[in-house]
C-alpha cells in the first residue's frame, strides 16, 4: 500500500478554526485515507482537533479547531498528515516537458517496459518554481494510451499565452489485477 506523509506549516489564526488544502507529494490513482494532527508549540497549553472535510486522489482539505476555548491561537501550528491508498504502482516516471511559447504541448511518454495489457495511469504536472510563488494553473488530459505509453495535452489555463516555466510531467501507472 503506497504512503504518503507530510508537514505543513499550519500558523496562527484569530478565529476558532482554520481550513487549508494540501497537495500531496504524488497524485494516488483512487482517493486515500487520510489521518493528520495537529502539533502546537510544548510551552503552550492550546488543545486542537483536525477535521478532514475533503479528500481526494490529489489531495485533502482540513480544518484544525482549537477546542480548549473560544478563541483563535498565536503559535505556529504544524499540522503532521499521512496518506495511505490501495493501488500497488507497476512503473512510476518523469519526463521534462520545459517551456511553451504555445498555450498547449503535446507530450508523448513511453513507459520503461511494454505491459501485458493497457495500464491504467496517474499524470501530473509541476513546475521549477516553489508551489505558489508562480500562479500558473495547467490542465493535463491523456488523448491516447496502450501498453507501453501514453499521449497528453499541458495547457495552461489561467492564460492564452504559453509558459517560461520548465515543466515536469510526473507519472505513474497503476498494477492491474490479472
Amino acid at each position: 500500500m503506497p504512503t504518503e506523509k507530510g508537514s505543513v506549516n499550519f500558523g496562527s489564526s484569530r478565529t476558532i478554526s482554520k481550513s487549508m488544502w494540501i497537495d500531496f507529494p504524488t497524485i494516488f490513482f483512487k482517493t486515500p485515507t487520510v489521518s493528520a494532527s495537529a502539533k502546537g508549540q510544548i510551552r503552550y497549553p492550546d488543545q486542537f482537533n483536525v477535521i478532514i472535510n475533503r479528500v481526494d486522489p490529489d489531495g485533502f482539505d482540513c480544518t484544525v479547531k482549537r477546542y480548549d476555548q473560544k478563541l483563535g491561537w498565536d503559535q505556529d501550528l504544524s499540522l503532521q498528515w499521512e496518506a495511505t491508498g490501495d493501488e500497488v504502482p507497476e512503473a512510476t516516471g518523469s519526463q521534462n516537458i520545459g517551456s511553451s511559447s504555445e498555450n498547449k504541448k503535446v507530450v508523448k511518454v513511453n513507459f520503461p517496459k511494454v505491459f501485458a495489457k493497457r495500464t491504467p495511469v496517474v499524470a501530473w504536472v509541476k513546475g521549477d518554481y516553489c508551489d505558489g510563488q508562480i500562479p500558473d494553473r495547467y490542465r493535463l488530459e491523456i488523448t491516447h494510451q496502450n501498453n507501453d505509453g501514453f499521449q497528453c495535452i499541458v495547457q495552461r489555463m489561467d492564460s492564452n499565452s504559453g509558459w517560461g516555466q520548465d515543466l515536469t510531467l510526473f507519472w505513474h501507472s497503476v498494477k492491474v489485477s490479472q
